[in-house]
C-alpha cells in the first residue's frame, strides 16, 4: 500500500513523520570482509507539526522499539548488557523543538500577504506550512508573539547542498517584500483582533 494511504503530497506534509536520513553497518570497497556486522547505526529525524511535541514523538518511537522487542538503552551498552539482551537498541535523542503554525486567516498573515501581494511582481505563492527546521516556536510560546515567516529564495536553491544558491533576482525582490512586510502596522491589526475592555476572548 502506498504511504500515505491516497493522501496528496499536501495533505501529508501536514502530518508529522519519521525520516531515516541514513544507514551505517559493516564495511564495503577494500574494508570489505565476510563477517557478521555487530553494529547497525540509523539516523533518523522527526518532521513536527503544531501541539506534537518533539520529546513526546520520542517517547512513541522508545514505545515502539519495546513493542518489537528491543531492550531499549540511552547510554553505550556494556558487555553485560549486550550478552542479556539479544535484540538492544541504543537510542540516543538529540535536543528539538517544536513546530508552530500559525492559521492562514489570522489577522497578522493575512496583513503580511496583503503587503507582499501588493509590492510582488508576480503572483504570491501562499503555503500553511513550510520545510526544514525554524525555531519559531519562541515567538508564542516565549514572548507571546505571532510568527509568520516569508521565504525570498528560489525554488531549486538546494539549501544545506553544496551548489546552495540565490538568484539575484529572487534577492532584489525579497529586499521589496521584506521591506513591505516590516511597513505593516501590527499595532493596528493587533488592536482590531482585541477584544473590548472587560470582555475576554
Amino acid at each position: 500500500e502506498p504511504e500515505g494511504a491516497g493522501r496528496s503530497r499536501w495533505e501529508m506534509v501536514m502530518l508529522p513523520s519519521l525520516n531515516v536520513k541514513g544507514v551505517r553497518s559493516g564495511w564495503v570497497g577494500a574494508e570489505a570482509r565476510t563477517i557478521v556486522p555487530d553494529v547497525a547505526v540509523a539516523d533518523l529525524d522527526f518532521r513536527l507539526v503544531a501541539d506534537v511535541r518533539p520529546e513526546r514523538q520520542v517517547e512513541r518511537l522508545t514505545a515502539h522499539l519495546r513493542a518489537q522487542g528491543y531492550h531499549v538503552v540511552h547510554e553505550e551498552p556494556d558487555a553485560a548488557t549486550r550478552l542479556a539482551h539479544p535484540r538492544l537498541v541504543r537510542l540516543a535523542a538529540r535536543t528539538g523543538y517544536p513546530a508552530v503554525r500559525t492559521p492562514m486567516g489570522h489577522p497578522a498573515a493575512r496583513a503580511v500577504l496583503d503587503a507582499v501581494r501588493r509590492a510582488a511582481r508576480d503572483d504570491v505563492v501562499a503555503i500553511p506550512t513550510m520545510g526544514g527546521s525554524v525555531p519559531g516556536y519562541v515567538f508564542p510560546e516565549l514572548l507571546g508573539a505571532t510568527f509568520v515567516n516569508l521565504p525570498i529564495v528560489n525554488p531549486d536553491n538546494n539549501q544545506h547542498s553544496p551548489n546552495e544558491n540565490l538568484r539575484l533576482g529572487d534577492f532584489f525582490d525579497g529586499i521589496v517584500l521584506l521591506a513591505a512586510a516590516m511597513r505593516v502596522d501590527f499595532d493596528r491589526v493587533r488592536s482590531a483582533t482585541e477584544p473590548p475592555e472587560g470582555r475576554t476572548r
